[in-house]
């Protein structure tokens, strides 16, 4: 037969609890802040070694399209 109620605090009623509590509010922000922070340099590391290699563009039968200056050159007008 099961003893408890319904109304009775449960395992996660801690959780709810200690969520609740303003003085727990700080650690809480600081977790959530030190995820985000994480997150942010794993993304960028992650976009910086999966950019393509900058190398100079060359059709088949050995033209030069575009110049790994001209790369450069139109990141910087990009940038501006």
């Amino acid at each position: 037969m099961n003893t408890k109620t319904v109304g009775s605090p449960g395992p996660s009623s801690n959780l709810a609890l200690w969520l609740l509590n303003k003085k727990t509010w700080f650690t809480q922000f600081m977790i959530v802040t030190a995820i985000s922070v994480a997150g942010l340099v794993f993304l960028g590391q992650q976009t910086y070694s999966g950019s393509p290699p900058l190398v100079d563009m060359v059709t088949p039968d050995g033209r030069t399209l575009i110049t790994r200056a001209e790369i450069e050159r139109g990141k910087e007008i990009f940038h501006l």
